[in-house]
């Protein structure tokens, strides 16, 4: 059986694609070209440093808003992509929801915007998994009331 997706999830999917390519990719560069504003979240161009050595203490000495930015930024990718896959392979949401975060952060590092960064790839990757769980939970609740 074909899953149906409604027109309104594209939608919003578009939009949280958009808003996740500004804080993350872009850091507000095109709502500056657009509006003339900066947005306090810009970091200055030539932002190019990088992490491969995972650590818990500097996930937590982040600052707590971009802490909290990136374990929410994230959420609705897990639940996105189980929604929108029609096998519901787990292995390959779970492939998607590592190489997303890897893409981003090497886009980050390419366009000078970020930095790349393994926390932030551990994060981001645990954060679509919490989506995918809350997608399972949500999908159960749905089927036992049926």
């Amino acid at each position: 059986m074909k899953k149906k997706i409604k027109p309104l999830s594209i939608i919003v999917f578009t939009l949280y694609l958009f808003l996740i390519w500004v804080f993350f990719i872009d850091r507000g560069l095109i709502i500056h070209k657009l509006f003339g504003v900066y947005w306090s979240f810009i970091r200055p161009l030539r932002f190019q440093t990088t992490n491969f050595i995972p650590s818990v203490s500097a996930m937590l000495d982040e600052e707590k808003a971009v802490l909290l930015l990136n374990l929410t930024a994230f959420i609705p990718m897990g639940f996105f992509i189980c929604y929108f896959t029609r096998d519901n392979n787990k292995y390959k949401n779970i492939s998607f929801l590592v190489l997303i975060p890897i893409v981003i952060e090497i886009l980050q590092y390419i366009f000078a915007t970020g930095a790349l960064d393994i926390n932030d790839i551990i994060l981001n990757t645990v954060s679509g998994l919490i989506g995918v769980l809350i997608f399972a939970i949500i999908k159960k609740i749905i089927k036992n009331k049926k």
